[in-house]
């Protein structure tokens, strides 16, 4: 799987040697360096591709059972320690979102597509009464940032500085490993500030009070990070639902 797709700019950055009359051979016309700058960045920018599915597009997304009706909807996932959505937490029955029973499915048995608007379609090969039967799923107060919905919008500190970050959103290749944790730089909250791609692997959680999300980079390394953009052209394609296991 393609993990990143990088702007045309790398394709299109080129240093044209120029040839002028009457000088000495040989010679050439630089790039302005301002320009190559610009062009540099431009390149390193990433896209969500069409493969590639926002977390927090996925929070609230209805689920259809076998018969094509919806029976539940997701209500959150759980991140393992290798930064994998392993389980989809989903909430059946109530109305508009509120009340109903909570349960848990493993992911693997989550049908998860996209469409070519890039919004997400999940849906699972049970009966609204079968997942009405699923057992009730507790958090038991986890608040360990185990949940999709904890890590997205918690502030995170920087290793060795006082700067602050946002999490904004995760995301998730087909099989649900986090590929891009999005982090934004902001004054207030996510308001404000470029939105930056970083690894999984770059983020830990302090235990014990005071606890927390910390990114472990400095300033400089979060600020060189690939910026990451959410496109909105229609270049996505369907994309083929995985094959879940029957539960």
């Amino acid at each position: 799987m393609k993990r990143f797709m990088l702007s045309a700019a790398v394709a299109a950055l080129a240093f044209p040697a120029v040839a002028y009359a009457g000088a000495q051979e040989g010679a050439v016309t630089a790039q302005p360096e301002t320009q190559i700058e610009a062009d540099t960045a431009a390149s390193a920018a990433l896209y969500l591709e069409a493969d590639q599915i926002s977390a927090k597009d996925l929070l609230g997304e209805e689920i259809a059972g076998e018969k094509g009706d919806q029976i539940a909807h997701i209500d959150d996932l759980v991140i393992n320690a290798d930064g994998k959505a392993d389980t989809v937490v989903f909430q059946s029955g109530g109305a508009f979102g509120l009340g109903g029973k909570k349960g848990a499915l493993d992911y693997s048995k989550v049908s998860v597509a996209v469409d070519e608007a890039a919004d997400p379609r999940t849906s699972v090969s049970m009966t609204k009464d079968a997942i009405k039967s699923v057992a009730e799923f507790k958090t038991d107060e986890m608040n360990d940032y185990r949940l999709a919905s904890e890590l997205i919008g918690a502030s995170a500190k920087l290793s060795a500085s006082d700067d602050e970050a946002t999490i904004t959103d995760l995301i998730l290749a087909q099989d649900g490993t986090v590929e891009h944790v999005i982090v934004q730089n902001g004054l207030i909250g996510s308001i404000g500030g470029e939105k930056v791609a970083i690894a999984y692997s770059d983020i830990a959680i302090e235990q014990g009070d005071g606890g927390g999300v910390v990114i472990d980079m400095t300033p400089e390394m979060l600020e060189a990070a690939p910026r990451f953009e959410y496109s909105k052209t229609p270049q996505y394609e369907p994309v083929t639902p995985n094959s879940p296991s029957q539960p």
